[in-house]
């Protein structure tokens, strides 16, 4: 087991705790729970992946990159508010992530990651904004679409939107 993999497993998990003990009620929600059941399956794989020789790859099948955005954003479409994961998208297209991030990057000017981010800080900031103020906190809205370092999220979403997202609630 690598250390590298093992310390990222581990900064993961003391994330999750983090926003557990943060707010112990995040997680109640059926989206809250699927975001977190699929977050710490990936890490759990790429934990427990066995470093394996390159098979050849001749005959290998020849996908063209719109395809691999058509079938992507088909899939982010149906997903509509799911957390989701760029294994995902690589598998849902049938490529490895390496020619995912070649796609994304001639099509968007950004890597998968980048555009997975910026579409949970469009869905958080939709949520936030249909959110009673009363009731709902940022950190069960964030919880919801996989987020679990607050700090980070908060950085990201002053930076796209000019705001820290308590304040979005706090102008409802």
């Amino acid at each position: 087991m690598s250390p590298h993999r093992f310390e990222r497993f581990r900064l993961v998990l003391e994330q999750l705790g983090v926003a557990a003990r943060r707010s112990p009620g995040a997680f109640e929600s059926a989206a809250a729970q699927r975001a977190a059941e699929r977050k710490l399956i990936g890490e759990i794989r790429n934990l427990l992946a066995v470093p394996h020789e390159a098979e050849p790859t001749h005959g290998r099948r020849v996908v063209p990159r719109r395809e691999i955005i058509r079938m992507s954003m088909d899939f982010v479409d149906q997903q509509d508010r799911e957390y989701l994961a760029v294994e995902q998208l690589a598998a849902v297209a049938g490529v490895s992530e390496r020619t995912l991030r070649a796609a994304f990057h001639q099509y968007f000017g950004a890597t998968p990651v980048q555009y997975l981010k910026l579409r949970t800080l469009h869905h958080v900031r939709k949520a936030l904004k249909g959110a009673d103020p009363s009731v709902a906190t940022v950190t069960e809205i964030a919880t919801q679409f996989g987020v679990w370092h607050f700090g980070r999220f908060a950085r990201d979403y002053r930076f796209l939107f000019g705001e820290l997202p308590s304040e979005t609630v706090r102008h409802l």
